[in-house]
């Protein structure tokens, strides 16, 4: 009996032995394996490249750059059309008027000058990058005080303006393009208008004509607006274009005698004013 029994305590004991053996033999691969990750190096995330930086093919962009002050040369053209001249004479009632009235009287007037193609030169200052200043002249030749009056008689005069004009301009801080800034101008000046000889003809019955010898060179007060764009050709050229309402004032006939056809019973005719206004196209270098 003793016999059975150690063999049976024999048994548990290795038995327990042996579950202990078991439970503890994972323990030392588990150390291991940390062991070997703590031992190989940190995989580390590749190096990004820098990106490349590419811009679009063509030109740099072009700025306007004026300079902050300085003289200034400036030439150009323009192309104008007058608006209602109002010709009238300055007496209406005189009885040595020209202007007739189908109705009887003098009460008719000229108002069709027509369009005139003219030149201007100027000198001027850069203030600042967006202020200047400059004095020019300018001629406007080709107007023709061509019309009517309301009892059928015909004229012709042709009538020229030159003026000097002192400008201001500001160029509005604002480019179009990377080349265009517009600017805005206003101008006051003296005007000479001259009014040539007014060639009349009455196709009747009887169809007579002649020509009124009492043409005039005026003396007037001038303005000008402007709106204007400024356009960058090179570094050193610029073209402007714009467009101006120009009031060059009066132009003026003066009594005088009727050169031919004896026009009135008396051969003179009454003095006449009209209005030099018009709007124009211009073009400066």
């Amino acid at each position: 009996q003793r016999s059975v029994i150690g063999v049976g305590l024999c048994i548990v004991v290795a038995g327990v032995v042996s579950m202990s053996g078991c439970a503890s033999a994972p323990a030392e691969p588990e150390q291991a394996a940390m062991t070997r990750a703590d031992s190989a190096p940190a995989m580390q995330a590749p190096e990004r490249q820098p990106q490349e930086v590419r811009t679009p093919v063509g030109r740099e962009p072009q700025q306007i750059r004026r300079p902050a002050a300085g003289p200034y040369v400036r030439a150009g053209v323009s192309y104008s059309r007058a608006t209602g001249a109002g010709f009238k004479e300055n007496n209406p009632t005189a009885p040595n008027c020209f202007l007739f009235s189908a109705g009887g009287g003098c009460n008719s007037e000229l108002n069709s000058l027509g369009s005139s193609f003219g030149f201007d030169i100027g000198v001027g200052y850069r203030i600042s990058p967006l202020f200047r200043v400059d004095v020019s002249y300018g001629r406007r030749g080709g107007y023709n005080l061509s019309g009517w009056d309301t009892a059928g008689t015909y004229f012709d005069p042709p009538v020229t303006s030159d003026a000097v004009m002192l400008n201001g301009f500001f160029d509005i801080p604002y480019v179009i393009a990377d080349r265009v800034q517009p600017y805005v101008g206003l101008a006051v000046g003296r005007s000479s208008n001259k009014i040539d000889a007014l060639n009349w003809y009455d196709p009747g019955p009887p169809a007579s004509n002649g020509t009124l010898n009492a043409g005039n060179t005026t003396k007037s007060t001038a303005w000008q607006f402007t709106l204007g764009a400024a356009i960058v050709l090179t570094g050193k050229w610029i073209l402007d274009v714009g467009y101006r309402y120009s009031d060059m004032g009066e132009f003026q006939k003066n009594a005088g005698p009727d050169q031919s056809g004896n026009f009135t019973g008396t051969g003179t005719t009454a003095a006449a004013t009209g209005k030099l206004r018009a709007n124009e196209l211009f073009a400066n270098v």
